[in-house]
């Protein structure tokens, strides 16, 4: 087997793992991570917004998508292999911004919310 017949298969395992992982993974490691980073030393209900779990995983499947599509194409020129490797560049750039978006995204009520609210 030549080196491109393995990377093609190793491509293949990385999309079929982040696909069925895009579907399991934001419920098991946003959680962890936001409150690692951001839970206050006081605090009465700390919980992330489930929109930011879809949007997880809606980045997970773009990710997917575009792997999927890289895999697909096979440019001709070397042109063509920097226009391919620009936008699968951009598209993790844009997936990285989308996904400090859902980590920076939850809510929690300490003492001094909670007893302004009564």
């Amino acid at each position: 087997m030549t080196s491109e017949s393995h990377n093609k298969q190793y491509q293949i395992g990385v999309i079929i793992i982040l696909f069925l992982s895009s579907f399991i993974a934001p419920f098991i490691f946003l959680y962890p991570i936001q409150e690692l980073f951001y839970r206050p030393k006081e605090y009465y209900f700390f919980d992330p917004f489930f929109t930011a779990y879809i949007v997880l995983m809606v980045v997970l499947i773009m990710l997917t998508v575009m792997l999927f599509i890289n895999f697909l194409v096979t440019p001709k020129t070397k042109k063509g292999k920097n226009i391919q490797r620009g936008i699968v560049g951009s598209s993790f750039v844009l997936a990285s911004a989308l996904i400090f978006l859902c980590i920076n995204n939850y809510q929690y009520i300490d003492r001094n919310s909670y007893e302004s609210f009564f």
